[in-house]
């Protein structure tokens, strides 16, 4: 969460606080959040900005994967459809 003192710290400040955040897994699953959310706005547009969508997509790679809520039940229900490894089919 934002610090309570954040309007009262300096540039240089916030952006420690910033770099410190984006360097803990908590950052990394925020910034996949984001990259996802982004792809799907973008994506949605009349006129969508492709390259910029692929490229979110190719960055979030670095980033704890993100799913959406109906992304995850769809992935989810995908595994319970298939047999695992092993299984007697």
């Amino acid at each position: 969460m934002k610090p309570q003192n954040w309007d009262q710290m300096t540039a240089t400040e916030k952006h420690d606080y910033a770099k410190r955040l984006a360097a803990t897994t908590r950052g990394s699953y925020l910034f996949g959040q984001a990259f996802a959310l982004a792809r799907k706005v973008l994506l949605a547009e009349k006129y969508p900005e492709l390259s910029n969508a692929q490229d979110m997509e190719v960055l979030a790679t670095l980033f704890l994967p993100y799913m959406s809520q109906e992304d995850m039940r769809a992935a989810f229900e995908k595994l319970q459809a298939e047999p695992a490894k092993g299984d007697p089919k």
